[in-house]
């Protein structure tokens, strides 16, 4: 066992040592040669200087393969500069990435040089004292953990599908954290089949530096094709094959987005009719709510809380107020609830007591007092399409920018699913809030009611008002005075 003494000193030499390899990497710099299994546009993505980027790819289109090399060279480049990488569940990270980082670092790596983590995803490397982190962020808290932590370069990929929040980790989280080594932040991914959300307007800004590459451009892709189909002359052949196994031709929006990295939208493969002039709304008017709450269970995934409101003297809906929130305990829940109530005053609270959720609303009632009424979830896509109907003639308003806006802006059907005639909803994207409104929406009367017809005044209040409107114009006359 050292000594105190003994324990100083080697603390000492440790930082020593450090400094000298910081200095050593200053001065001369870690050159990294990947060209070998690279083609043009990931080495373009890769070397191009620009700290912020945006990658809009095909699918097999090889994003993940420069990734992958993206954050070995990075962390492999500079004392402390460490690399990220986020999507949106830890799964995720695992089946997209980590198995390719492992790959790519045994291919350039001695073993004693890294050392892996494959419980939290990780990778230390020991002579630039960098790590690269796989985090999946199912929502921004998960990201919290990482404040304070210097960011030399930053991966959100399959950013077509993340919710809302993503802007909120992007400005207030990962950007700030880039700032001390001035880092790269990327966001990567496929076209979604709205083209609404952070990715899609980022892609439109020239603040950030646009990438853009498809199969077409891997030749990697096409020679392993090739080697196992002979009669696979090039990258069309299998677009073609593709199209025609769906039964629809190149042209199709989900062949576009697919296999040529291209934004076309798919309007019928949209949940929620969600149109901006007709749904948006900024301030609320000044009336008195009828209210129904809608509550959606979850754990990993989200709690989800909506307020829905109307008056009886108009026939439309508003989004009052709304909750989203995962890993939250049922006392948690329960107070969240409450405050709703206690603000609202709703008739009605309508939960979904699906698989758990009628053991929790059990509890909510019993323990908590909370009166609480089953959703309704038969026919699903019946009551979906009577709802878009709503938002066609402007019924129902939801805030701007609100979580439930963009949630109902790029919630789809699957692709596959719907082909086939079923309605089902694309995984990919969250529907906590969306679910939660529509529960509120079927338990809302806003329909019986019509706008309040104006009443015609009296002879005697018309008289009234004539004579005070010939008061104002004489003494605006007589003394200069606006009213």
């Amino acid at each position: 066992m050292m000594t105190a003494e003994q324990a100083s000193y080697f603390r000492q030499y440790l930082v020593q040592r450090a400094k000298a390899r910081q200095e050593q990497i200053k001065s001369n710099p870690v050159i990294i040669d990947e060209n070998d299994d690279l083609f043009d546009a990931q080495r373009h993505f890769i070397n191009q200087r620009s700290r912020f980027k945006v990658a809009v790819c095909s699918r097999r289109a090889g994003k993940t393969s420069a990734i992958a090399r993206k954050l070995r060279k990075v962390a492999c480049g500079g004392w402390e500069h460490n690399a990220l990488y986020v999507t949106k569940t830890v799964d995720s990270c695992k089946r997209i990435m980590w198995n390719m980082l492992i790959q790519v670092l045994a291919k350039y790596h001695r073993k004693n040089e890294y050392k892996t983590n494959a419980s939290d995803l990780s990778v230390y490397f020991r002579d630039t004292n960098s790590f690269i982190w796989l985090k999946g962020a199912a929502d921004s808290t998960q990201i919290h953990k990482l404040l304070g932590v210097k960011l030399k370069f930053v991966c959100i990929d399959e950013a077509q599908s993340f919710p809302a929040y993503i802007e909120y980790l992007v400005d207030q989280i990962l950007a700030p954290a880039l700032t001390d080594l001035q880092g790269e932040l990327c966001l990567t991914g496929t076209p979604n089949p709205t083209c609404t959300g952070f990715f899609y307007d980022m892609n439109l800004l020239d603040s950030w530096a646009r990438h853009h590459w498809t199969i077409a451009d891997n030749s990697f892709y096409l020679a392993s094709a090739m080697k196992e189909n002979p009669d696979i002359k090039s990258v069309d052949d299998i677009i073609q094959s593709e199209a025609a196994r769906r039964g629809v031709t190149i042209d199709d929006p989900a062949i576009q987005r697919d296999y040529f990295g291209r934004w076309v939208k798919s309007t019928e493969l949209q949940v929620y009719k969600y149109e901006k002039s007709k749904q948006d709304f900024f301030e609320l008017p000044d009336l008195v709510f009828e209210v129904v709450l809608g509550i959606d269970l979850g754990f990993d995934d989200h709690d989800a809380i909506v307020a829905l409101g109307f008056n009886k003297n108009h026939r439309m809906c508003y989004l009052l107020e709304e909750y989203k929130q995962n890993k939250s305990d049922i006392t948690t829940l329960a107070g969240v609830i409450k405050k709703f109530t206690q603000k609202w005053s709703p008739y009605v609270c309508v939960i979904d007591v699906g698989a758990l959720g009628k053991k929790i609303s059990f509890e909510l009632s019993t323990r908590h007092g909370l009166s609480l009424v089953a959703a309704e979830k038969d026919r699903k896509a019946e009551f979906v399409s009577l709802m878009n109907d709503d938002m066609h003639n402007s019924r129902i308003k939801i805030r701007y920018k609100s979580k439930l806006a963009q949630e109902m802006q790029m919630l789809c059907w699957d692709q596959e699913y719907f082909d086939e005639g079923k309605f089902i909803e694309n995984p990919d994207f969250d529907n906590h809030l969306c679910d939660a409104a529509l529960y509120a929406w079927r338990w809302a009367y806003h329909y019986l009611y019509k706008d309040a017809p104006i009443k015609a005044l009296t002879y005697e209040q018309q008289d009234e008002i004539n004579l005070l409107e010939k008061f104002k114009k004489e003494k605006e006359a007589r003394e200069g005075f606006v009213w």
